[in-house]
C-alpha cells in the first residue's frame, strides 16, 4: 500500500514594511489623542462648571467640575499604567 501524498506546509503571509509603518503611525496617533483627552477635556469640563456656577446653577456646575476632575485623574492613571 502506498501512502497518500503529504499535505503542503502552511504558507506564511509576508509582512510588508508599509503595514508595519502604518501600525506604528496608528499607535502614535492613539497615544497623542489620549494625552489630548487627558489634558484638554477635563479643563473644558471644569470651565463649563464655572460657567454654570456663574449662571446660578450650582448643582450642575459642581457636578460638572467634579466629573471633570475625576476624568482627569482616571486618564492620568490609565496613561501611567
Amino acid at each position: 500500500m502506498s501512502r497518500p501524498p503529504a499535505a503542503p506546509p502552511p504558507t506564511r503571509h509576508a509582512v510588508t514594511p508599509r503595514a508595519t509603518a502604518d501600525a506604528a503611525v496608528i499607535g502614535t496617533g492613539t497615544i497623542v489623542c489620549s494625552y489630548l483627552l487627558a489634558v484638554f477635556m477635563p479643563f473644558f469640563g471644569f470651565f463649563a462648571g464655572i460657567y454654570l456656577l456663574a449662571k446660578k446653577q450650582p448643582g450642575h456646575g459642581v457636578a460638572c467640575m467634579a466629573i471633570s476632575v475625576l476624568t482627569f485623574f482616571v486618564y492620568i492613571s490609565m496613561m501611567n499604567s
